[in-house]
């Protein structure tokens, strides 16, 4: 039985579980390390914002003498968030995972309490501000100022004061919301608009017909992201991670409902070729050990890649004195393990070499065995596809030339006195 010998190799369904395990928790710590990149810029953002309106609001004050908003208590909860950025810097994959989910947790809470104290602030802030306007030049209006999270341009205000007014405090009650970057872009071009106009009945029509719809648009954009938002968010980071392993371009995803459908679709996919080529990188690695552990010895490899676009991997391990035994690896899965001579050219065995051959396929029969034992004991069993009879026709000579090889070895000769046993065999490849 001890020709060439094709099989295919498929995990055990308790040690596919065992490497599924192990893959969960990798991709678990990977995908938390790129949220936490992500949650600590995000804490960084809101508390460098805090700041800048921390120092606008004091000197406000200063000038005024009035406040009724508890700056400290916010910069209290600002320099917690602070000593948290500080923590989740010592933080990395070796922590651990509970450790990285916690430091997220913490993140995250920390960015949702100090947000909402800055949208407080920074509504008092433009309360004082134009009371401050209003006190030192009561005869200028006003005009209108519309606050809006992340939006920083200053742009004309319009002097109609009461619906400008009305529209501010419109907007105002989506301050704090998550929106998308199309809805941050609508509000500039309504707020662009609203400064055009200089007519009462136009800008009552503005109202109705533009701000209450873009009001309720983000409301209903808001109302989505509360409930499904952390799930986009964790599936991109997962996302990320799976199109870091397998090196593919990397699509770009706007929070929606398709969206978080698709992501899920890509994932889906993805994590099937990964768990596919991790597989058989475990059966690799498997057999490479157990052929170890028999006494055989890399001693060359090489890549091949067909004109039909089919690659394979050979792995050389010595046998005997001039012979080696050739493992080829194919992208399918099939592992096909065969006897030959070697030579540092192609050629045809001579006759005798072929006998000879022969007679070493035979020594490897048991040792084949032997080495399927131990893939078994490891969660591997073999599908066997092709087992040919050790019979001279099968008889190859190995062109070394083609691998790149770890060390010199003799080109085989037809030895006159052949070992008869597979025990020989195996004490020789450990000489």
């Amino acid at each position: 039985m001890s020709g060439p010998k094709t099989s295919r190799y498929t995990l055990t369904p308790e040690q596919r579980r065992i490497l599924a395990e192990q893959r969960r928790i990798q991709r678990e710590i990977q995908k938390n390390t790129v949220m936490l990149k992500q949650n600590v810029a995000g804490l960084k953002e809101i508390v460098s914002k805090v700041d800048t309106e921390i120092a606008q609001f004091r000197r406000i004050v200063s000038e005024t003498g009035k406040s009724t908003f508890e700056i400290d208590t916010l910069e209290s909860v600002r320099n917690k968030a602070m000593q948290i950025l500080n923590d989740a810097g010592t933080v990395s994959e070796k922590s651990g995972l509970s450790v990285m989910e916690s430091t997220n947790k913490k993140l995250k809470e920390m960015t949702k309490v100090l947000s909402d104290g800055e949208v407080k602030m920074s509504s008092e802030l433009r309360k004082a501000d134009e009371e401050f306007r209003e006190e030192i030049n009561a005869a200028i209006s006003e005009g209108f100022t519309i606050s809006f999270i992340r939006i920083e341009e200053e742009l004309p205000a319009v002097n109609m004061s009461d619906y400008t007014s009305k529209i501010d405090a419109a907007l105002e009650e989506i301050r704090g919301f998550q929106i998308s970057n199309e809805l941050r872009a609508k509000f500039i071009v309504l707020k662009e608009k609203a400064a055009e106009i200089d007519s009462i009945d136009f800008i009552e029509n503005y109202y109705a017909m533009s701000i209450i719809p873009f009001l309720k648009e983000c409301q209903a954009y808001n109302s989505l992201f509360l409930e499904y938002g952390a799930r986009f968010e964790e599936l991109c980071a997962e996302y990320e991670v799976l199109v870091g392993e397998l090196g593919v371009p990397k699509k770009q995803f706007s929070f929606s409902l398709e969206s978080i459908e698709e992501l899920e679709k890509e994932i889906q996919d993805m994590q099937k070729i990964i768990q596919r080529k991790e597989e058989q990188e475990y059966i690799s690695e498997c057999v490479d050990k157990a052929m170890q552990e028999m006494g055989y010895k890399v001693i060359g490899n090489r890549e091949v890649v067909r004109k039909d676009g089919r690659r394979f991997t050979n792995e050389l391990y010595l046998f005997d004195e001039g012979t080696a035994v050739n493992v080829t690896y194919s992208d399918e899965g099939q592992i096909t393990m065969e006897l030959g001579g070697l030579d540092d050219q192609d050629r045809i065995p001579s006759e005798a070499e072929c006998q000879s051959l022969a007679q070493d396929m035979v020594s490897f029969c048991d040792d084949y065995l032997k080495i399927e034992e131990k893939l078994r004991a490891m969660g591997i069993v073999s599908h066997r596809v092709s087992i040919l009879p050790p019979e001279a026709q099968f008889a190859q000579i190995i062109n070394t030339s083609d691998y790149c090889m770890k060390e010199d070895v003799v080109s085989y000769e037809a030895k006159k006195t052949h070992k008869s046993t597979a025990t020989q065999g195996y004490l020789r490849k450990d000489e």
